[in-house]
């Protein structure tokens, strides 16, 4: 994924959450920690980001319409996609 597509999910994702910053500032937290440990372990943070999102998606029981917008913009990973749907939709 390039960055380029990266800044544009990060942007549609805030523009979904207008008006909840500390949900704005939870996820630019996530990404930036997994970003960080997935360079310095060497993994792809986006396995970090969708271990991450599943665990808020039940915390917060989330909505099935909030969970299909996460799914599009967050979800990139066969096995990320196949747990989501399987434990959520």
């Amino acid at each position: 994924m390039t960055l380029d597509k990266i800044d544009q999910i990060i942007q549609e994702i805030i523009q979904h959450e207008t008006g909840v910053p500390h949900r704005i500032n939870h996820f630019l937290k996530v990404y930036g920690f997994a970003k960080a440990i997935g360079e310095q372990e060497g993994i792809d943070h986006q396995v970090l980001v969708g271990a991450d999102f599943l665990v808020n998606i039940y915390e917060k029981e989330m909505k099935k319409d909030q969970i299909r917008f996460v799914r599009n913009k967050i979800f990139k990973t066969k096995t990320g996609l196949e747990y989501l749907d399987r434990m959520f939709l």
